[in-house]
């Protein structure tokens, strides 16, 4: 559990395949969002711990122990929370997979194709409150993208928000960027990066290196931990791009009307099994917060994800397709979402420190 911890802090974090993650739609869903996934592995590391005791001590009292925790977790396959709310106001929405991989992005004589790809669709598509197109569409800023910026702004307006990924510039700074298009233009600047995927850590130091070996670096700015809040109406749209889904603490969930919008690019991946693990990392946000989640991903997998961390709808792996439909927009809040983890935080302390003191005993 220490351990996880540490990996999602340090040199930025990479919170990817923890045991926390792994334990949705089962018992475990009573436990996401009320103390979050670092409680779940808490209590996933304590179980094994207890079956490995009984299995090699078998004393009646582990055998005990494991008996009632296995016939617990068992019995969540029995018993699953269902607070999705179907009644009460609803937001409609599009979500389009170009199924567009890296190597057509960057391929200067595909350009075209893609940008009259997003244009057909945006054409054709019937209006919807929210139309969401996956992260980084296009491989250049979002100010040359004349013909698809056109496009775009001729459709959106307040009824009608489009949520696009675009390379942005500011100040002299790139940004991976979210940007709302309605009757203005807002923005959310991408926080977390992926290192030496999105930038590079110790820039200054590897540049030197890296001109003399021609390796090409990444640079990317972070966005502000402080960014203003992006509504629709008086509905709350909390973003998330990408590497950002495996950060629960990004989330700023304070409303009862609120939606999660995540954008993504898996198509880095390839034929593997990181864009379904991904899937599964962001169905656990939406379990935290009680949130119904929006995902449009490059190459897949897009989804709509309800409040129970439950996928909806999907479109398959390698595949170019739509989702439309409506999702309620009036939950409750977690207890996660307005404490976070410090439960966790202080059960680790109390345990750290009884363990510290019994070895001093000793």
């Amino acid at each position: 559990m220490t351990a996880e911890y540490v990996k999602s802090l340090f040199f930025g974090g990479f919170p990817w395949l923890l045991v926390g993650i792994s334990q949705n739609e089962t018992i475990f869903n009573f436990i996401y969002p009320v103390f979050g996934s670092y409680m779940v592995t808490y209590i996933v590391v304590l179980s094994a711990a207890l079956f490995y005791k009984t299995i090699y001590i078998k004393h009646v009292k582990y055998i005990t122990i494991s008996i009632i925790l296995a016939s617990t977790y068992l019995s969540g396959y029995l018993f699953s929370i269902n607070n999705e709310i179907h009644d009460g106001e609803n937001i409609s929405f599009s979500l389009y997979q170009p199924n567009i991989y890296p190597d057509r992005v960057y391929n200067p004589n595909e350009y075209k194709k893609i940008i009259k790809q997003y244009i057909n669709f945006l054409d054709k598509k019937d209006p919807t409150d929210l139309t969401i197109l996956p992260e980084t569409i296009t491989p250049y800023v979002l100010e040359k993208n004349n013909k698809l910026l056109e496009s775009i702004k001729k459709l959106a307006n307040k009824n009608n928000i489009i949520i696009a990924g675009f390379f942005t510039e500011s100040q002299n700074k790139y940004f991976n960027s979210m940007v709302f298009f309605s009757d203005k233009v807002e923005y959310y600047h991408k926080r977390k990066l992926v290192p030496f995927g999105e930038y590079t850590p110790w820039y200054d130091s590897i540049i030197k290196i890296s001109s003399s070996l021609n390796i090409p670096l990444s640079n990317l700015s972070n966005g502000a931990n402080a960014q203003e809040d992006i509504f629709f109406e008086n509905t709350k749209l909390l973003p998330l791009i990408c590497f950002e889904s495996t950060f629960p603490s990004l989330l700023s969930s304070n409303v009862e009307n609120e939606i999660i919008i995540n954008i993504s690019n898996d198509g880095w991946f390839g034929k593997s099994l990181a864009p379904y693990q991904h899937l599964q990392i962001t169905q656990i946000r939406a379990l935290e917060f009680n949130r119904y989640i929006l995902r449009a991903a490059n190459t897949g997998l897009s989804a709509i994800i309800n409040n129970n961390g439950k996928v909806i709808k999907y479109i398959p792996i390698n595949k170019e397709g739509v989702i439309t439909g409506f999702v309620p927009i009036n939950l409750d809040t977690s207890f996660y979402s307005r404490y976070g983890d410090i439960c966790i935080l202080m059960l680790l302390f109390l345990t750290l420190l009884s363990q510290g003191l019994s070895r001093f005993r000793t």
